[in-house]
């Protein structure tokens, strides 16, 4: 980014950022930070509220955030953590990581939202993906969607997988779930 001219100032916390009759944006902060700015990104970072577990007794881990197995057990017996304050498993790292993800902290919100309907067929004696179908308008978004079922049936992988998959999503326009794969979590769920 410096070799295209850009400044790039990091540790600085920004107190204002303001428009000059021109348009044109300043940014002032700490450390004497009085700066001309097309862009400015602010990356604040999260951190885990982890403080009652921690007077639990009950370990941290991974950037402070509670520390679970891969069946979100804490190190306590019998105490089991779920949500943006505990760590995660890294399927890159093959570690535990805080990752606090839309999946994990997200609260119900999908704006313009389509109804769909997706059948899914699988073996119920082994959860071997066999076939989906989706019906739904093309807002919906039902090519990606289907993407989604044919890519799975190729790799071969289980109704169970499919709902492990990182799948992008973007706040403002779906949920951390997709229809996939809450159609998998209701066909695992099923009798």
């Amino acid at each position: 980014m410096q070799r295209h001219g850009v400044e790039v100032r990091t540790g600085v916390a920004a107190a204002a950022i303001e428009r000059d009759p021109e348009g044109r944006m300043f940014v002032h902060g700490s450390d004497g930070l009085a700066a001309r700015a097309d862009l400015v990104l602010v990356a604040a970072g999260v951190r885990p509220n982890a403080e009652l577990a921690t007077s639990a007794g009950i370990e941290r881990g991974a950037r402070g955030a509670i520390r679970v197995d891969c069946s979100m057990a804490t190190t306590t017996p019998d105490v089991w953590a779920a949500g943006d304050c505990v760590e995660t498993w890294h399927r890159v790292v093959r570690g535990p990581a805080y990752l606090p993800l839309g999946t994990t902290a997200h609260k119900a919100y999908y704006p313009g939202a389509r109804r769909i309907r997706l059948r899914v067929t699988a073996d119920r004696q082994t959860g071997q993906l066999l076939g989906a179908q989706i019906l739904g308008p093309w807002q919906a978004e039902v090519t990606k969607r289907i993407d989604i079922s044919a890519t799975a049936l190729f790799a071969g992988i289980s109704v169970d997988a499919i709902s492990d998959l990182d799948l992008s999503y973007t706040p403002a326009f779906g949920s951390p779930w997709d229809a996939v794969q809450l159609a998998a979590q209701a066909w695992d769920s099923a009798p």
